[in-house]
């Protein structure tokens, strides 16, 4: 990865990661010219050795060391936005945090861009998710700057009363002069011409800006999107914790440990395509509501009682796959060849029940010798340690993957409140390395049991069961069968069996194709367009079909679902 967040730097003597910050000292003539403040001194806890950890302003000097905190983040980032052509610029929050405001010509306004974050046009962040009490926000672009704060706070009446390092008139006017000293020095590098045009396209920027602020402060009480109410995810968790910034409350908190190092990115953004996650929880909940079944039958229960029992739970585990926690951890690398075990990462405390964990790594040892790395998940309540399970088996000698769903632990299935700690050991011996290259695990945890089942459905359900296990299918099979087209509540079982064999009507056929061609029209791209034309296919299909010669109706049936405001 080309930039990493530096808690503690790396022992430079011995490269182990076991290192604590123990003081800072004066930079020296070298670690000046790239405009370096301070040094912070780690010690290190395995040699002994002291190493310097300059703390850079130098955005060319960054490309080169490609590490540090939100400083050197935003300092390289915003130096790469301007290299790929974006205008963006520095923001300074006086409450120590620094980030990247990067102009949208579509959207005509600028976005908020926190790099050491993955957060994106989520300003609410810092104030609704962290829980900071922000005071000075302050814009800084290569031909002017700008006063920001109101972008990133819904409650501006509270945060003057904090603003008391000067008077809001001095500090229009001393931001005023800077902007004015910023626009002149770049436009003299310009014709005359350009300059003026730059100065007006600033101008009216400036103005919908203001525009933008005014609104804000218009709307106090309004929508929230879900990355805004997370804490802060980058950096140790002590460190977080005692900077106030680890959330805003115990949700914000527990979000912001279960993505920690990960960012904001898997929140606000879709990541793999609609139809591939679509078929990846299928096949998740089939396995749990088959695991659901085993366990049953495996207690004495009789297998239709166990099979209506497992699809009652269909729905609360479908809700909770959807909304699983994705955190993610990297490059780890450990050369210390010793038989303890090392703290990894952690989920939880878990907001319900376990469903599943889903883990997946990419790893490898030291490419020789005898095999000893290892990772485990131990189940922590309270103060206790209930039990362990291995996760992966032994490191490989060459780069290669592993796979592990989690549903218990050691035979006990983790609780709301309890937390699923994973470990990892190098090895002892001499010469054992474990490398660890991506780590990333999934939590899905269900707040309810079971769904309600009506007497109808849960006999619909038994007497589904027996027909597929009347026609050879296994018992796990024939849930899983079940499962796939689950009977519906008011459906005699005939016409179930009409419903099922059924196909599309050409008409209904006719309709997805025309809904597919409006909405490529309207600017989706073809996959998209797709998977929206299919999240809508059942609409379509019992829709009544238009009048001979009619045009496909475009009405409710077309319409695509509501999108909320985080979308």
């Amino acid at each position: 990865f080309f930039f990493q967040w530096t808690n503690s730097p790396r022992c430079e003597h011995c490269g182990a990661a076991d290192t604590k910050t123990v003081g800072t000292t004066a930079p020296n003539q070298e670690e000046k010219s790239y405009g370096a403040g301070t040094v912070e001194v780690a010690q290190c806890n395995m040699c002994g050795m002291q190493t310097r950890f300059p703390r850079y302003n130098d955005p060319g000097k960054l490309l080169e060391w490609r590490q540090g905190r939100c400083g050197e983040w935003a300092n390289c980032f915003t130096l790469v936005c301007r290299s790929l052509g974006y205008e963006a610029r520095h923001v300074h929050d006086w409450t120590d945090h620094v980030w990247t405001e990067v102009y949208c010509d579509s959207l005509e306004r600028w976005l908020h861009a926190d790099s050491c974050e993955q957060a994106l046009d989520t300003p609410l962040v810092y104030e609704r998710g962290w829980g900071k009490k922000l005071t000075y926000c302050l814009a800084f672009a290569r031909d002017h700057a700008v006063d920001v704060t109101q972008r990133y706070t819904r409650k501006y009446e509270e945060v003057l009363t904090r603003r008391s390092q000067f008077s809001e008139q001095d500090l229009k006017r001393a931001m005023a002069a800077i902007n004015d000293f910023a626009i002149d020095r770049a436009g003299a590098a310009l014709p005359q011409a350009a300059a003026e045009q730059r100065r007006g396209a600033l101008e009216r920027r400036s103005a919908r800006e203001e525009e933008e602020f005014k609104a804000n402060r218009s709307t106090a009480a309004g929508p929230v999107q879900a990355a805004e109410q997370v804490g802060r995810t980058s950096g140790d968790a002590q460190w977080r914790e005692q900077r106030g910034e680890l959330g805003a409350d115990a949700d914000a908190k527990a979000k912001a440990l279960q993505l920690s190092e990960q960012g904001l990115a898997c929140v606000s953004s879709p990541g793999a395509a609609p139809a591939d996650v679509a078929r990846v929880r299928a096949e998740q909940l089939k396995e749990l509501v088959q695991a659901k079944f085993q366990h049953l039958c495996d207690s004495g229960k009789d297998q239709q009682e166990a099979a209506a029992d497992a699809i009652a739970e269909a729905v609360p585990l479908r809700a909770a796959l959807e909304k699983a926690v994705t955190s993610t951890v990297r490059d780890v690398r450990n050369s210390n060849s010793t038989e303890d075990w090392k703290a990894l990462t952690s989920v939880g405390p878990l907001a319900g029940d376990l469903a599943v964990l889903s883990m997946a790594v990419r790893w490898h040892d030291q490419g020789f010798g005898n095999q000893k790395g290892r990772v485990r998940a131990l189940l922590r309540r309270g103060g206790s340690t209930l039990g362990e399970v291995d996760c992966f088996g032994i490191a490989p000698h060459e780069v290669g993957e592993g796979r592990r769903q989690l549903r218990d632990v050691a035979g006990i299935r983790p609780s709301k409140g309890d937390t699923i700690a994973l470990e990892y050991v190098v090895g002892g011996g001499g010469g054992h390395q474990l490398h660890i290259e991506h780590l990333t695990l999934s939590c899905a945890t269900v707040q309810t049991v079971s769904a309600p089942q009506g007497e109808e459905i849960r006999a619909a359900v038994k007497r589904k069961f027996a027909e597929h296990a009347a026609k050879g299918l296994g018992p796990r099979e024939a849930v899983a069968a079940v499962l796939a087209d689950p009977p519906k509540a008011g459906t005699p079982p005939a016409a179930q069996a009409v419903a099922a064999s059924k196909p599309p009507t050409a008409d209904a056929q006719a309709r997805m194709k025309a809904r597919f061609a409006e909405l490529v029209a309207s600017g989706l791209p073809p996959n998209e367009a797709a998977a929206r034309m299919l999240e809508e296919g059942k609409q379509l299909q019992a829709a009544p079909a238009a009048p001979s010669g009619a045009a496909p109706s475009q009405g409710a049936a077309f319409s695509p679902p509501a999108r909320g405001p985080s979308a």
